[in-house]
């Protein structure tokens, strides 16, 4: 019971949840502005890098959440397995995606980064106390 308790503590599930929703609604409202002015491949790529940015942020979650219930000599090498099979899973899919012209680089990397922006943004109004 005790375990519970701090593991609740530690673990903001609804930050967690604010930061996804937050981040899903902005790659919606960016890709929709991008696909007004720009060509269509350009909303598909800032579309497609969101969505893997966002994927792997979702399972970087769920890596911590397993690791935190998990025995302490196990967590490292449970961790550093799943962090390189994320990575190498996202290099495979940027690659493919990239070299057979599907999506432009450029538009990939600011979707994917907008989980990133997102925090940021949340951080700065959370000390702002502006909402």
């Amino acid at each position: 019971m005790v375990y519970d308790t701090l593991v609740q503590r530690i673990y903001p599930t609804r930050k967690i949840s604010k930061i996804l929703l937050n981040s899903t609604l902005t790659l919606i409202a960016v890709t929709a502005g991008v696909n007004l002015i720009m060509p269509f491949t350009t909303g598909i790529s800032i579309l497609t890098g969101g969505m893997t940015g966002i994927l792997n942020f979702y399972y970087l979650l769920l890596t911590v959440k397993r690791s935190m219930t998990m025995e302490i000599d196990k967590i490292s090498s449970y961790v550093a397995v799943r962090y390189w099979m994320k990575f190498l899973l996202t290099a495979i899919l940027i690659f493919v995606l990239v070299s057979r012209h599907i999506i432009e680089p450029v538009p990939f990397i600011a979707g994917f980064t907008l989980v990133v922006f997102n925090i940021i943004f949340l951080i700065f109004v959370r000390k702002m106390e502006v909402f």
